[in-house]
């Protein structure tokens, strides 16, 4: 988890606070903003299946709740396709964001995948913080 602000945008800086390997269950804090203001989210794992796929329940900021998932499919021998998905409900005024989110969210998501797959590209180990190529 340490290593999400080498490639998502926005992210300060996440830790583990459960430890161990990650599983369900398995509790995080991080530090991200939100337009320019920071913010801190707290998040569990809710399903988890090594090597292929992650849920977490994030809460916190203008959060109020959100379940993000990363799936990992392999495509051949040497390659793999992650898809990522979010679906939740903001807090406040920030409930009158809804129908555009993922209109608004989709170019940032789109860039942090690229990013994720510049660093597989470059073979930077998963728990690696050097830094993301251009």
């Amino acid at each position: 988890f340490e290593q999400v602000p080498t490639w998502e945008e926005n992210v300060l800086e996440v830790r583990q606070e459960t430890p161990g390997d990650p599983r369900v269950g398995t509790e995080i804090t991080a530090r991200r903003l939100y337009g320019r203001r920071e913010a801190t989210v707290k998040g569990v794992i809710t399903e988890y299946e090594p090597g292929r796929s992650a849920t977490m329940a994030i809460r916190g900021g203008p959060v109020a709740v959100s379940y993000a998932t990363y799936a990992v499919s392999p495509i051949d021998a040497g390659r793999c396709r992650v898809v990522f998905s979010v679906r939740g409900t903001m807090r406040g005024p920030f409930r009158l964001l809804h129908p555009v989110l993922p209109f608004v969210g989709r170019p940032g998501v789109r860039r942090n995948l690229a990013r994720l797959d510049r660093r597989v590209m470059a073979d930077i180990a998963p728990r690696s913080d050097l830094p993301t190529p251009p």
